[in-house]
């Protein structure tokens, strides 16, 4: 039973480590990628005439406007 315990808490104290290394890794990332800081490149795509498919047409009438 004692070494369940043990085994329990050296594991815990590992997950803990991790923890601790996982958000240091997120903090540094953050810190790196800001997306209020990065730069947009402006893309002009021209439209064509093709790949148009209309799924509906549908005419709506009302007689009382």
């Amino acid at each position: 039973m004692e070494y369940a315990k043990e085994n329990l808490e050296a594991l815990k104290q590992q997950r803990d480590r991790l923890e601790e290394e996982f958000q240091a890794e997120v903090r540094a990332l953050s810190a790196r990628i800001d997306p209020l800081t990065e730069k947009l490149e402006t893309l002009s795509i021209k439209p064509t005439k093709t790949n148009i498919t209309t799924k509906l047409l549908a005419l709506v009438w009302n007689p009382n406007p």
